[in-house]
């Protein structure tokens, strides 16, 4: 978790707004990214919150594109590598409203 917290305020320091991320973090701890899935069996809770802190961190940056932050968490929410626990569900149908 030292090492998630430090890459999370690597993205924001002296005003950079990147956005934090699974194959970000790989990258700034020199690790593959099936390195870090294995974590998930070893170290399942610290897994869980080091996705947790990404999401979190994306949610909350200030961007000055925030069609960035848009993408990356749609992203997520379609089924992508961070989305563990994360489920869209509209109650709406939009086809319903066209009869």
């Amino acid at each position: 978790m030292r090492k998630v917290e430090e890459y999370a305020a690597f993205c924001s320091e002296n005003g950079r707004a990147r956005l934090a991320n699974a194959a970000g973090f790989c990258r700034y701890c020199r690790i593959t990214r099936a390195e870090f899935a294995a974590l998930r069996l070893a170290y399942p809770r610290g897994y869980d919150l080091a996705l947790s802190t990404f999401l979190d961190e994306a949610v909350n940056t200030k961007s000055g594109n925030s069609a960035q932050s848009i993408a990356y968490l749609q992203g997520l929410a379609e089924g992508g590598e961070e989305s563990d626990g994360l489920t869209v569900v509209c109650g709406h149908d939009a086809y319903e409203d066209g009869a």
